[in-house]
């Protein structure tokens, strides 16, 4: 019983985590912001940094969201 609820678990997974998320990382990882102006306070740090902090986002929030599946199943 246990193999069939670990088994359509990790498909349910990597169908609706890993597939929703792979391009979204391939394009935001190799992005450049080349056209950033600035800002008066940080000049445009944030802005050259901005794709990262998406992915970073991304990252965090499938994580949270496989836990909460996690806990859902179980």
């Amino acid at each position: 019983v246990w193999v069939c609820v670990f088994t359509a678990k990790m498909a349910e997974s990597y169908f609706l985590l890993v597939l929703s998320v792979r391009d979204p990382i391939r394009d935001l990882s190799t992005m450049t912001m080349s056209r950033c102006h600035g800002e008066k306070w940080w000049g445009d740090v944030l802005c050259r940094q901005q794709a990262h902090v998406v992915l970073g986002m991304m990252y965090a929030i499938d994580l949270v969201l496989f836990f909460l599946d996690s806990y859902l199943w179980y």
